[in-house]
């Protein structure tokens, strides 16, 4: 992951490039991505609160050195968010190319779209192996204590521990199970919003939070319903695929 893949202009912003840095005792750490620079910058920040609570000034000096130097090395590689707004950026781009008939041009971007589609998998991947929790304990199974007693010859012996069944509670019979229900006709539901399907999942997600709603119908040319749109629906099949909501 030393190299980019340039896109029409030459550059390819967004892409993650190699970055390395030196430690206080003159090792050299490359890094390939955001997660991995990130985790370091934990451990060493760590390192140097020790040191200073052990008032090593020496070494804490040496070590906040190295740690301006990881800071600084941020922006030669992206978060995964960061990385996500360049692909949306750059479909925009090859979908901008294809309907001008440019298709050498959107050739180029879709070389940088595939290669941005597996840098973002591995950042993913390595954001999961990073986030691990370190192992737990096993859990030890304490058995119940039991009664002790005295026998007739004054050993001790164990007695035995009874249970106390509690009751379920029950309903009185004389109770109305009907007097907090309510007719269909009485809760007075909100007028369902209507969207033409010729409307952008974009103008549908404003109409959606102008109205507070979660979902909308799409009515069909007899006047029946064609389908219906909810926020679940936009969140799996566009925002989670990267699609882009105002010409989706």
């Amino acid at each position: 992951r030393t190299a980019e893949v340039p896109d029409q202009t030459g550059t390819c912003s967004g892409c993650s490039q190699a970055a390395s840095a030196v430690d206080e005792n003159g090792e050299t750490i490359q890094f390939t991505s955001r997660s991995e620079l990130e985790k370091k910058i934990g451990e060493s920040s760590a390192d140097l609160g020790k040191m200073i609570a052990a008032k090593d000034f020496k070494k804490a000096t040496a070590v906040q050195g190295f740690v301006d130097q990881l800071e600084s090395l941020r922006p030669l590689l992206p978060t995964v968010s960061e990385m996500k707004k360049t692909l949306m950026e750059r479909r925009k781009k090859m979908n901008t190319a294809i309907s001008k008939k440019d298709f050498a041009k959107a050739g180029e971007i879709q070389e940088t779209i595939d290669f941005l589609e597996k840098e973002v998998k591995q950042e993913e991947d390595k954001e999961k192996e990073n986030a691990k929790p370190a192992g737990t304990l096993p859990r030890m199974k304490i058995a119940a204590p039991r009664a002790m007693g005295l026998s007739s010859n004054n050993s001790v012996k164990s007695a035995p521990v009874f249970s106390v069944n509690k009751k379920r509670s029950t309903i009185p019979p004389n109770v109305d199970h009907n007097r907090n229900c309510k007719p269909v006709s009485k809760l007075r539901p909100k007028k369902p919003l209507l969207v033409d399907f010729s409307e952008s999942v974009l103008s549908v997600c404003q109409a959606l939070a102008a109205k507070r709603f979660d979902a909308a119908i799409i009515p069909g040319i007899n006047g029946g319903v064609s389908g219906i749109i909810t926020d679940t629906d936009i969140t799996r099949r566009v925002v989670a695929k990267h699609l882009d909501p105002a010409s989706t």
